[in-house]
């Protein structure tokens, strides 16, 4: 059984719908906007100085703290792998100490 509609399923169909829909909207758009620039990109603008600042803000804020931490844990895995070789250090000369000279 054949739908009504099985022609404007899908680009290539027999009638080619679809670019005429996109057409029309993308002529319809093009002349909302240039009749009205400022109505159409007064969103944009409220909208990017303000998400601008706080990115800015971000940065400014989380590139120095994120270093400070990297440093800190730089520094505390440094000072605890030294502690660990000299623990491993200890542990092998006690160990040649303990152990007879006539082996």
């Amino acid at each position: 059984m054949n739908n009504v509609w099985s022609w404007a399923k899908w680009p290539g169909s027999q009638l080619h719908i679809w670019p005429s829909i996109a057409a029309v909207v993308l002529s319809a758009t093009a002349i909302i906007m240039l009749a009205w620039p400022a109505a159409t990109t007064w969103w944009f603008w409220d909208s990017f100085w303000p998400n601008l600042a706080a990115t800015i803000m971000g940065v400014l804020l989380a590139v120095p703290i994120g270093l400070w931490f990297y440093y800190r844990e730089s520094t505390d895995s440094r000072l605890a792998e030294e502690k660990h070789r000299k623990d491993l250090v200890s542990i092998l000369v006690e160990t040649f100490e303990r152990t007879p000279s006539n082996c």
